[in-house]
């Protein structure tokens, strides 16, 4: 669990905002490919890993969360660079919350909170395990 700082954040996979000072390679080399919080003089990304990695995930809100990196996190508005904001925007990859007092962001079983803002649950489909598969020879 993390403790969120007021402020503006993006949520959603954070290799989708491209930060004005540090490239993604930064990020993950900074942070054991995010295991922990990337910590830079400029803010601090946190992120968890989704149950089923890439897809798309819904949260509470009804936003659906793209994922290619495998993981859901919050990344500080202002270290993202004018041209990851347009991005965000155009394709709608992340969600903007702007936070007012300290808040709990926490991953359990799959289910990703941002304390009382929002809750995404990463198990995915749960019907998918259940299919069975076989060749057309048997």
């Amino acid at each position: 669990m993390y403790k969120i700082k007021p402020g503006r954040y993006y949520l959603g996979d954070p290799c989708y905002a491209e930060l004005k000072n540090h490239s993604w390679a930064d990020v993950l080399d900074n942070s054991n490919f995010l295991e922990s919080a990337c910590i830079f003089e400029d803010g601090t990304i946190v992120a968890f890993k989704t149950r089923y990695g890439d897809g798309t995930y819904f949260g509470t809100t009804g936003f659906g969360y793209s994922v290619d990196a495998g993981l859901i996190g919050l990344v500080p508005y202002d270290m993202v660079s004018d041209k990851g904001h347009e991005k965000i925007r155009r394709y709608d990859l992340m969600k903007i919350f702007d936070i007012q007092t300290e808040k709990s962001f926490s991953e359990n079983n799959g289910l990703i909170e941002l304390s009382s803002l929002e809750c995404i649950d990463t198990n995915g489909d749960q019907d998918e395990d259940e299919y069975n598969y076989f060749d057309d020879d048997e």
